[in-house]
């Protein structure tokens, strides 16, 4: 990891402090925080959408049984 502080003299006395960075010598841009392709988004939601849908059922199954569990122990 590559460590520099830079002070910068400005009326608000703005200080930047950089922990690591990158380049590249071949004249390409450098891609920061890109932005997925709505296919990955929309596989990502689909995803938690099932995954949420899931555990819902399964928490309703649960209850179901405990109180099932629960009749049968007071009878």
């Amino acid at each position: 990891m590559t460590n520099a502080t830079i002070t910068a003299g400005t009326p608000a006395n703005m200080s930047v402090t950089l922990t690591d960075w990158a380049y590249d010598d071949t004249g390409e841009k450098i891609i920061a925080g890109a932005i997925p392709e709505p296919s990955t988004f929309g596989l990502v939601l689909t995803s938690l959408v099932l995954g949420a849908s899931g555990l819902r059922r399964w928490r309703k199954r649960e209850a179901a049984t405990a109180k099932n569990v629960g009749d049968l122990i007071d009878s």
